[in-house]
């Protein structure tokens, strides 16, 4: 057997290498900002984009399977990558494609076919990437795992950097975001002891539900500068938009992988205690903490936000202190959900976790069609509101539905 590194380092690891990534990717943002102008940049905002949603998609529902269908040893990937995960991930690849080669005048101002291809190899990548963590995971190496999360966009920076000494052009640029995924070649070492294991239709279900509410949950946060370019006037702040929003999802990706581990251990283990009222309380706290959460760090956003954008990408100012707040406190309702998610998940509630994330972003998106002619601000204060209707979805809601609310306490199972 491999040796592991112990469990109490898991979470320092992980969240180590988030901050890694998130300081790395925010590096090369600002590079690429910075080089290219907001113009030229907004290409490659629409490709981060697109890795943010399908990537975080994709790296989650590999990753996940691996970690679920592996019980020790040698990992034959033809039985663990079976054909429902292959035609799902080929299946949004395909999505991406066909998307980006529909707009891409609207959101790469080409007609050339190497930007849909770029954005279309992203789900690919990310399916290698999600691989690689999987892999590390399932063997309980979190050393490892860290260092992939953080490796990727250190490779995207480090190419960044030679780009802008070079002043090269977007299209360079969008070659140093899929050069990340060269992440996923570094493998832990494999033995050829142990067996594979198979995944139930219920795992697979309750997987698939997961992650399509990751789907829709990146979708909201993610989505405002792409619907913007699409649908909104041709002098719309894209760029801008999107460099607030990536300025308040840092913290966000540091908060979710830091205690989205922590809290889905503990209410894994409410759950199999059938502590219903323990997680009915969680989910309480979950509610105050984000709406509390949004309304302060809003504020503070608020007046903040503008002076780090400018500092950093040296904005136009043509989105005002409400735009930012607004960033800001979605994102923190935002996190909120996506952490409270966690007891669904522990629960198996496939049906709802779906129904709780897709309705509110479904409905969002459709008034959002209805506005005509959106405007960062009314794309801001829809997905607002969306998230926080999601937030009250797997909190409060959830509670008053939940069937294991009333049941008394049950034994763990044996290992």
């Amino acid at each position: 057997m491999e040796s592991t590194e112990p469990l109490t380092n898991a979470n320092l690891s992980v969240v180590l290498g988030s901050a890694m990534t998130a300081v790395a990717g925010m590096g090369f943002i600002v590079l690429a900002q910075r080089s290219l102008g907001s113009d030229e940049f907004e290409a490659i905002a629409h490709l981060w984009t697109i890795w943010s949603i399908a990537g975080a998609v994709a790296i989650f529902a590999v990753q996940q399977w691996i970690i679920l269908a592996r019980r020790s040893g040698h990992v034959r990937l033809a039985r663990l990558v079976d054909a429902q995960l292959l035609a799902a991930l080929g299946a949004l690849a395909l999505g991406v494609l066909v998307f980006t080669t529909i707009f891409r005048t609207d959101l790469f101002d080409q007609t050339s076919l190497w930007w849909p291809l770029a954005a279309a190899c992203i789900p690919l990548g990310a399916v290698a990437i999600g691989l690689a963590r999987g892999l590390w995971a399932s063997r309980n190496r979190f050393g490892g795992l860290g260092l992939i999360i953080a490796l990727e966009n250190v490779i995207r920076l480090t190419v960044g950097v030679v780009l802008v000494l070079f002043a090269a052009s977007n299209g360079w640029f969008a070659g140093a975001l899929l050069l990340g995924f060269l992440a996923a070649a570094v493998l832990p070492r494999s033995d050829t002891t142990g067996e594979d294991g198979q995944l139930d239709g219920a795992s697979k279900s309750l997987l698939f539900a997961t992650a399509l509410a990751g789907l829709f949950s990146h979708s909201v946060i993610n989505g405002g500068p792409t619907i913007l370019a699409i649908a909104g006037p041709d002098d719309a702040p894209v760029a801008e938009l999107f460099l607030v929003l990536t300025i308040a999802r840092v913290p966000l990706l540091l908060a979710v992988h830091g205690l989205l581990p922590i809290f889905a251990v503990e209410f894994n283990a409410l759950v199999v205690a059938r502590q219903g009222h323990a997680i009915a309380t969680l989910r309480r706290k979950f509610a105050i903490v984000g709406v509390v959460g949004a309304i302060i760090v809003g504020v503070i956003g608020a007046f903040v936000g503008p002076v780090v954008a400018d500092v950093l990408f040296a904005t136009e100012g043509r989105l005002g202190r409400l735009e930012y707040g607004l960033a800001v406190a979605l994102v923190v309702l935002a996190g909120a959900a996506l952490t409270a998610n966690a007891a669904l998940v522990a629960e198996a509630r496939t049906r709802y976790q779906i129904a709780a994330w897709a309705v509110p972003v479904v409905v969002g998106f459709g008034i959002i069609a209805l506005l005509g002619t959106p405007t960062a601000r009314s794309i801001l204060v829809t997905v607002l509101i969306v998230e926080a209707c999601i937030l009250f979805a797997v909190t409060q809601l959830a509670s008053l539905t939940d069937p294991s609310e009333d049941l008394a306490p049950r034994p763990s199972p044996s290992m």
